[in-house]
């Protein structure tokens, strides 16, 4: 954790207090939960927590207060699927771990060091195939609403891109 980001979290909090207990006219309450949900997301953010368990339960809160509201129907379900995207940042994956993962989970490649073991199953025969390949690029680019992994081996590549905390494979060249 360095100063820049401590500093950046302190601004970052001060302005949304500032503009959500002096300048919103809404009931405390619903400010008081705004402010942490906002909070939550931008900790996430600057630090790289994980941990987000309890923001979720401030989001039904606010939920809640939603439907609440003296508003139209039209005017809650575009706040709540709102909310809803907001809270789904939070899958973005910022770290390469995430990625590798995805490439265990779904493709059977597992990567270590300088080499991938990519595991095949054949559905006729009960045996397992395994083709070892030396790893040639493997990074993963994190946006703010979506993050791209590549991965480029000897033998084969992948790419795929993770939109809102749900992976999709671009490319996939054995």
């Amino acid at each position: 954790m360095s100063v820049f980001q401590i500093a950046f979290f302190a601004i970052i909090a001060s302005a949304l207090f500032y503009g959500l207990f002096f300048k919103s006219k809404e009931e405390l309450l619903t400010r008081y939960l705004a402010y942490f949900l906002m909070m939550s997301f931008f900790f996430h953010l600057v630090f790289q927590s994980k941990s987000i368990v309890w923001m979720v339960l401030f989001l039904f809160c606010i939920i809640g207060l939603t439907l609440d509201l003296d508003s139209s129907l039209i005017k809650k379900c575009v706040l709540i699927a709102g909310m809803l995207i907001f809270v789904s940042l939070y899958r973005v994956p910022y770290e390469t771990a995430e990625f590798s993962s995805y490439l265990k989970d779904e493709h059977g490649i597992f990567c270590a060091g300088i080499e991938c073991l990519q595991v095949s199953e054949n559905d006729d025969i009960p045996v397992m195939n395994a083709e070892s390949s030396a790893i040639q690029s493997y990074h993963l680019s994190s946006y703010f609403f979506w993050a791209k992994g590549e991965l480029v081996t000897d033998s084969f590549s992948l790419t795929a891109v993770n939109v809102m905390g749900f992976w999709l494979p671009l490319s996939d060249s054995n």
